[in-house]
Formats: C-alpha cells, structure tokens, sequence
C-alpha cells in the first residue's frame, strides 16, 4: 500500500484561523474520497519512527545483542517512553540527557557498567529502569530525577548508593534486588512516600534507624541479606503489611515488632531466632506467619490475639511443646510444625475449627491421641517419620483427602479406615503393616495407594472395588501370589512389586492393559519366564 504524506489547508474565510492537521493517505474509495489515518505516536522500529519525528512518543527497541545505540534517537524530541533492551553496550550515550519529555525510561538486560551523568537532565522522569545489567554505581546527578516515583536497579553490581538518592521524595518504589550492597544511606529515610522497598540478596548486615521514617511502606524486602540485628525504629512503619526478612543472621526480634499492627505477612525463616517476642501476638492482622529453620525451642503461650492467622509455619525448630492457648487462633487453616521435638499435641487443636492441613512429619511423636479427632473439615495430615505405634484417631475426620503415615511403626491399619471416603492418596511406607482391613474397600476415591517396605502377605478380596485406583505401590513385601483382579481395574496404572516373593504369572495377565506397568524386579522368576513375557500386552519390568 502506497502511503502519501502531506499537509491540508483548509482556509474557512477570510482573517479566520488556519487548521493544519497532519494526515496520511492510505487508499481512495470507489467514490475517489480520501481515506485518511492519523499518524502513530508510538513505534517499535527506529526506522520507522524517524519518518516522523514530531509525533513520537514512545519507542521500544530491542537491540538484538548489538554494540551501539544509535545516535539518531537524540532527534526524538517528545518521547515520553523510551525503552532500549538487549544491547550489547557498556555505556549509555550522553545524549540521552537531550530527551527531556521523558517519563518513562527502561534500560533493562543490557551491559551498561555506567550512566552519564546527563541522565539527571530527565526532570520530568516518573519511571526508571535499569535492572539487570552491569552497574557498579549510580551517578550523583541521580538525585536531580525529583519526579522519580519508580526505581528498579535488581540484578546489577552495586556496591553503595549516593547520599543523594535521599532527595528522590516523590519515590513510591525503590528495588535494589541482587546487587552487593553492604550499606544503606542515612538519606533513605528522607524517601517518606516510598510503599514498596526490595533490598534482598545482598549483603547489608546492618539496616539504618532512620528505616523508621519511611511511614507509608507497606512492603519491605530484606531476605538473604547478613543482617543481625533490626533497629528498634522498625516499629513506626504502622502502614507495613508485608516483611520479609528470611535467611539472615537474626539472633531476636525487637519488641517494637509488636508495633506493626497492620501487618498480613511475616517470614522469616533461616535465621538464628531463639525465641518470639511475646508483642507479637498483638498482630491481630497477621494472616501468614513462616519462621521455619531457626532455633525455637517454644511457641509464645499468648496467642490469643492471632485471631486472623491462616498459616503457621514453624517447621525445623527446635520446639518441644505446643501451647494450649493454640486453639485461640480461630482462623488458622494450615500448621506445619514438622522437623522439631514434639513427643505430645495438645488437646486444643481440636478446636480448630478451621483447620485444613498440618504436618508433623520428622517429630518424636508416638501417639497422636485424640487431638485431631473433632477437625471436621482436616483436608490433610502429614506424620510421616515420628515413632508412632498405633494409627491414628482420625476416622471422623470425613473430609481428609490426604493422609501420609510413612516411616513409623504401625502394626495394622484398623477397620475406621473406611470411614475416609474422600481419601485419594494413602502413604504407609515403611511401617510394619502385615495386612489390610476389608473395610479399605470403602476408599472409592483413592488413586494413590503405598504400602513399600512392609509385611503385607496378600491383599483382600475387596480390593477391586477400589476402582479409581491408579498407582500401588508394595515393594519389599511378602507377597507371594497375586490377586486375580487387578485386570479388571480399569484405571490401575502403575503396579509395583519389587523384591517380593513372587515365582507366576497370574492367569489373567493376558487381560492387562497395554496401559498398565507391573514392577517385577527381585522376585525369584526364571529366565524362561521373563522371555515370556514378551508376549503380554502390558508391559513388565524386571530391573
């Protein structure tokens, strides 16, 4: 398509106003009208855009791993948004300080070791990215961009920031994401309307006090850091609702932490924590709460106040004991507490209204009593790896739909089993089971059923009415013979027997589905046997 570029004049009457207005010419109808186009502001091809330079706004180029900038940018006079990635270059043109509509400007995934510093010129500038690429340090003139609301510089080589950065008021986001801060500037407390700051994964061991005069964050960063000690100001950050200060070297808390009261999310997992202060269960809005990897030996006993409190997170510690005043967490919904000391659970949980999942895997635990016995809506409970000798009181928990008792030292199931109808994954690995109640033939929705590393001789007749049953697992078994079912159910896939006592084939076999795989490795048949074998529809294996 031809295009024709042009000016119309159109002249109303004598001494009134010329309108001019810049068209292009994209085609004539079959009447002979002009059809007509108004010229784009926004480009993402430089050749393009040159062709008209007045009415460019925005231009995104991609440099494809090219070593130069081109210099006829500079001619863009109005851009507003500018956007230069993946250029192989390691230094920003001067010029860039002659773009002075700028709002916008996205440097991102490129080489740069430096900015000029006429990049201060950028008085309008609201948008700055410059993540990703290969800084060492930010011009002083930084701190001339007094429009700046948004600053991203993640994933470059950052060793400290320039006092002035303090003079950025109008910042609302700053993220210094993976870079090699050791430091922040006292100046960062003059950032009053910043609500989001990320500063993890780097390697600050100390935040400034005047961290506390940022009154309107509301997301704070600071995970994988080397920082030991949070200053005290920390507590007037009364708008913060997030904090993140995982994988640090955090002995304690301050009091002060109890100050956050509006506070939705808390982590802090792989520090040195020895103990949680008391105030911070006056975080009545704390909604997720993960302290995993640390060294609690105990769990504050006033929680009373945690009523909005949906997730719990306390997994490898070091705590013996669960306090009674648990059950005031009405909300909680999910409790992992696994990898501690727990050899009892306290009655309380049963009050838990709420809760759907807890696991206790890697405990001490021997006997669960009837802790778990009234939580209706249980989802799923995890006790795998304790040294409990009796299963579980769970046969009213009617909604469980997955439950893991590996690694412990239970006899025998029990007949209540039957009672968990919307079960679908069933793990008891590694126990001491030697058979299976008739009543498991009540679990139609299970798909999931591993019993490896037990004494099971055989399996009961109502077995095959399991019939969503997708993956059996019986490896190291004492199964000698098999059932003549398992052709006729039609969703089983994956049968393993590894290391039985297995010597025949069943006389079904001929009837299995071409869909199904039967583990076979370790039982006592003959080579004749497995060259046999071939001549079967479903696929067998014996390694």
């Amino acid at each position: 398509m031809k295009y024709i570029y042009f000016v119309i004049i159109l002249l109303l009457t004598p001494n009134t106003l010329l309108l001019c207005q810049e068209t292009i010419i994209t085609d004539v109808d079959y009447k002979g009208s002009l059809k007509k186009e108004p010229i784009p502001s926004s480009f993402y091809s430089l050749e393009e855009a040159l062709k008209y330079k007045e009415n460019v706004t925005s231009l995104q180029l991609y440099g494809e791993e090219k070593t130069e900038i081109p210099n006829s940018i500079k001619t863009l006079k109005n851009l507003k948004t500018l956007q230069l990635t993946n250029y192989n270059a390691d230094k920003l043109p001067d010029f860039i300080g002659e773009l002075t509509q700028l709002e916008s400007l996205d440097l991102s995934e490129n080489n740069f070791v430096e900015l000029p510093e006429s990049i201060g010129n950028l008085k309008r500038l609201k948008s700055l990215t410059i993540s990703k690429n290969n800084l060492e340090i930010l011009p002083e003139s930084l701190g001339n961009l007094v429009a700046l609301e948004i600053l991203h510089a993640s994933s470059n080589n950052l060793k400290k920031l320039p006092d002035n950065v303090g003079k950025l008021t109008k910042l609302k986001e700053l993220d210094l994401s993976a870079n090699h801060l050791t430091i922040l500037p006292t100046s960062i407390g003059n950032l009053t309307k910043l609500t989001h700051l990320w500063i993890k994964n780097n390697q600050l061991r100390e935040l400034p006090k005047e961290i506390g005069e940022l009154k309107k964050l509301s997301n704070l960063h600071i995970s994988k850091n080397k920082i030991s000690q949070i200053p005290n100001s920390i507590g007037k950050l009364s708008n913060l609702k997030f904090l993140s200060i995982s994988q640090n070297n955090l002995i304690e808390l301050p009091n002060s932490i109890g100050n956050l009261v509006k506070l939705k999310e808390l982590s802090l997992d792989e520090n040195n924590i020895i103990k949680i202060p008391n105030q911070l269960c006056n975080l009545s809005l704390l909604n997720s709460f993960t302290i995993d990897k640390n060294k609690l030996t105990e769990f504050p006993l006033d929680c009373k106040n945690l009523k909005s409190l949906e997730v719990l997170n306390l997994n490898f510690n070091e705590i013996k004991k669960l306090p009674e005043d648990i059950s005031n967490m009405t909300s909680l919904k999910y409790l992992n507490i696994s990898g501690n000391q727990l050899t009892t659970l306290p009655g309380s949980l049963g009050k838990l209204i709420n809760l759907r999942g807890i696991t206790l895997d890697n405990n001490l635990l021997t006997d669960i009593g009837g802790a778990l016995s009234k939580n209706k809506n249980l989802e799923w409970l995890s006790l795998s790896n304790n040294k409990i000798e009796k299963f579980p009181n769970i046969e009213f928990n009617m909604n469980l739909n997955m439950l893991n008792v590996e690694n412990n030292k239970i006899p025998n199931i029990g007949i209540y089993i039957g009672n968990l109808r919307k079960l679908t994954v069933l793990k008891l690995d590694n126990n001491k089971i030697t058979e299976l109640p008739e009543s498991i033939c009540k679990l139609k929705e299970l798909k999931s059923l591993e019993l490896n590393n037990n004494e099971i001789k055989k399996l009961p007749k109502s077995f095959i009415e399991l019939n969503n049953l997708e993956t059996l697992r019986l490896d190291n078994n004492n199964i000698n013979e098999f059932p003549d079912y398992f052709s006729k159910m039609e969703h089983l896939i994956i049968i393993k027997l590894n290391r039985n006592m297995l010597s025949s084939f069943p006389k079904d076999i001929k009837n299995y589905s071409d869909k199904m795989y039967v583990y076979l490795d370790g039982n006592p048949f003959s080579e004749k046997q497995k060259e046999s074998a071939e001549t079967f529809r479903c696929n067998l294996r014996f390694d």
